[in-house]
């Protein structure tokens, strides 16, 4: 255990050595780190005092001593963090306060992510309902693919989306909770427990489950992209050369403004799926009708990637 808290040989012989002084020990100290004296004074040395007494130098002893009563009076807040002298707490308050704000950034970074996903997803359904519906066959995709593609962006209903973004959702929520809890304010032992055993433990769950939820997510968007080039490389043509992507832009009466050049099967399925969208919902409130809605989202976006063929 000395040895993986990075205590040399040469250091435990001149610790323990029966010549030892304090002012040996006070230089010896500035040569590990604080963590380590920490393992040290609250691991090694009751272990070492209980169990060879006899051989337990009168230095340590003094050493031990003087830090246990500091230990136990001036850290109640926080057990498991190390003391702290009068004489090092502006620097560690300092410290602890700049920690606290690269947290609070990162956890603000992370939410902006988050809500880039929700539009990202957006953006894949455009060009998962803008492939034909001949691409979306197992002889042209994967049907393990197709399944999960249909599952995630052939939605009708908002409970349907919200089941979809629950595990996003739960994340976010509780990072916008977190960084409520990151107050810079406090004695130093209060903040090293907020930092280093509330935020800190906390933050590091979340960024896992929001980086796998991510992965999901580009997964979805990978082959949502994959499925429209070849939708469009092999299946927006018919046999005579004519393009016949069902979301051209038609000419319709004046006034009505255009429409896509078939409403079949996939217009159908791309209707609803905007539907299911929590904004649609609020729009169609406001006055605006799905179709107007489908439209606007239909055209708006991107074309999409060059088909690699």
């Amino acid at each position: 255990m000395l040895w993986r808290a990075g205590w040399n040989h040469d250091l435990l012989s001149t610790l323990f050595s029966p010549n030892n002084k304090p002012d040996t020990l006070h230089q010896m100290r500035a040569r590990v780190t604080h963590n380590t004296m920490s393992l040290f004074i609250h691991d090694v040395l009751p272990f070492l005092y209980k169990t060879s007494p006899d051989c337990f130098p009168s230095a340590l002893i003094i050493t031990y001593n003087q830090t246990q009563p500091a230990t136990s009076a001036n850290n109640n807040m926080c057990p498991q963090c190390p003391p702290v002298s009068a004489a090092e707490a502006p620097t560690e308050m300092q410290e602890l306060k700049t920690s606290m704000e690269v947290l609070t950034s990162a956890i603000g970074e992370a939410l902006v992510i988050a809500n880039e996903l929700e539009e990202g997803y957006r953006k894949s359904g455009i060009y998962y309902h803008t492939s034909q519906a001949a691409a979306r066959m197992p002889a042209n995709f994967p049907q393990d693919r197709l399944t999960q593609l249909a599952g995630v962006f052939e939605t009708s209903t908002t409970v349907e989306y919200a089941a979809i973004f629950a595990k996003l959702h739960n994340v976010i929520a509780s990072l916008t909770n977190l960084r409520a809890t990151a107050r810079p304010y406090g004695t130093v032992e209060e903040l090293s427990h907020r930092v280093f055993h509330e935020l800190a433990p906390a933050w590091e769950v979340l960024e896992t489950e929001l980086l796998a939820i991510g992965t999901e997510f580009d997964d979805y968007a990978d082959s949502a992209h994959t499925l429209f080039d070849i939708s469009r490389a092999y299946h927006e043509t018919d046999h005579n050369g004519v393009r016949c992507a069902w979301y051209d832009p038609c000419a319709a009466e004046i006034f009505d403004g255009p429409i896509p050049y078939c409403k079949g099967e996939e217009w159908d399925k791309f209707r609803q799926w905007v539907w299911s969208l929590p904004e649609t919902q609020r729009s169609v409130e406001a006055g605006r009708t799905v179709d107007e809605v489908a439209l606007s989202m239909l055209w708006d976006e991107p074309e999409g990637f060059e088909a690699e063929v």
